[in-house]
């Protein structure tokens, strides 16, 4: 008999005045097809009711808040999640965004079929519920050993909430989101590689 290897996967959502936004994107989140994830919000002291908004998603035993003690921005929210994360892979979701209910399933069976350490995916940009453009990248970028990254990873976006990666990666580099900086996504995926 096969066994399906079924990894625990952590979404790390940071939340910053995002009250408007939140419930569709935690909602996106818990209609994942697939279900072993943890989704692990960082509070980063809003101003608006973004914590009010949170409230209704905590019957979920898979969704833990963390709350910052004074605001620390998106890098040190990111962080925070790392460090609480205890999946086999990370992928972060920010508050703004939905994502498709297929993707975290997508994203675990390209990681475990190719062996992939870093898997990237394609957005669709939208603004008040219209689709603006879709732009999907070539799936034969989608898949990356960390030790053999070549030049078509460097050529696609490096936002963190596209990419789906082996936690044994961030932490064997000690990879953390610089705290302070613009672009705060791009060092942090140079490193990876």
């Amino acid at each position: 008999m096969t066994t399906i290897e079924t990894p625990l996967v952590s979404i790390i959502v940071p939340v910053y005045n995002v009250a408007s936004y939140i419930d569709a994107c935690l909602a996106s989140i818990k209609q994942q097809t697939y279900q072993n994830i943890e989704i692990i919000v960082v509070e980063d002291c809003s101003t608006d009711d973004s914590k009010q908004a949170l409230a209704s998603h905590l019957i979920d035993e898979r969704i833990k808040v963390i709350q910052h003690h004074e605001n620390s921005g998106l890098s040190a929210a990111r962080n925070t999640g790392i460090k609480s994360a205890i999946g086999k892979y990370i992928m972060f979701v920010d508050s703004d965004d939905i994502i498709d209910t297929r993707l975290v399933a997508a994203c675990v069976d390209c990681a475990l079929t190719t062996h992939a350490e870093v898997v990237t995916y394609g957005f669709t940009p939208f603004k008040d519920g219209i689709t603006e453009t879709d732009l999907p990248y070539p799936a034969s970028n989608l898949a990356f050993e960390a030790t053999k990254i070549d030049g078509s990873y460097f050529s696609l976006p490096h936002f963190a909430w596209l990419k789906f990666i082996k936690s044994s990666a961030v932490r064997s580099a000690s990879l953390q989101f610089p705290v302070g900086l613009y672009y705060e996504d791009w060092p942090f995926h140079w490193h990876l590689a």
